[in-house]
């Protein structure tokens, strides 16, 4: 490998590309194994760092090795004697980021258009869109419970902070501080992969819960709304010393 490249139209992007620590070096050779770990890479880096939506798909990887690259060698004590010409085959390798597709947020059916609200930000941008988060709700549904209802009264913890997190008990009595810190992701951060799928393992690991799933919802305009839904197990069920 000769010289790799990364082309984006996204500046921030191609500083958090350029400032970790790449799988492909200059002078490895080429190898597909390394070019799908730097693709994977890639994909973990703009994951950890606000961009939910980024998956590795965007990333194409294009490669040229139709090069010729000749070195002069120097062959006996001094460079006035025999020289040997060292002929080798080089590559370069570009990682394009593709934006994507954009689209239009009206749907037309028979003529007539009707939001689509299926549409994120992403495609009716046409970019890649750094998300953060924006509020960070806590959920028990109950296992007989088909729908939410949200309109329920809530707690919020801590009060004093910035960085709160709603919680829906319903009659539950679980420690709020104790589910506050297993929740390792709150209003005003960047969205990270590590650490949605972190706090889905802490919340594991109390063992309170039979089913837990995180939910997101894109507002439009660059944030999340997160909802953790978590059903209880039925031994659990309104006992005062859980989590305290």
């Amino acid at each position: 490998i000769d010289s790799v490249y990364y082309v984006t139209t996204n500046p921030v992007i191609d500083s958090l590309i350029r400032n970790t620590p790449s799988k492909v070096k200059l002078g490895q050779i080429l190898e597909r194994s390394k070019m799908d770990e730097e693709r994977n890479r890639i994909e973990s880096v703009l994951l950890e760092n606000g961009y939910y939506r980024f998956d590795k798909q965007y990333i194409i990887i294009q490669v040229d090795t139709n090069i010729r690259k000749s070195e002069n060698i120097f062959v006996g004590n001094s460079q006035d004697t025999d020289v040997q010409i060292k002929s080798s085959n080089i590559s370069h390798v570009r990682f394009v980021i593709n934006n994507p597709q954009r689209k239009d947020t009206l749907t037309t059916q028979n003529g007539i258009g009707s939001p689509n609200t299926q549409i994120y930000l992403d495609n009716i941008r046409g970019e890649h869109i750094q998300y953060r988060i924006k509020s960070v709700s806590f959920l028990i549904k109950e296992e007989d419970v088909q729908n939410l209802d949200t309109n329920i009264r809530y707690n919020i913890y801590p009060a004093n902070k910035i960085e709160q997190v709603r919680f829906f008990m319903g009659e539950r009595k679980y420690s709020q501080k104790i589910l506050y810190n297993k929740i390792l992701f709150h209003s005003g951060m960047i969205y990270q992969k590590g650490k949605f799928d972190k706090t889905n393992q802490n919340l594991a690991g109390l063992n309170l819960f039979k089913f837990r799933s995180i939910q997101t919802r894109d507002n439009k305009q660059g944030d999340l709304d997160i909802s953790i839904i978590a059903t209880p197990y039925e031994k659990y069920a309104l006992n005062n010393d859980i989590g305290m």
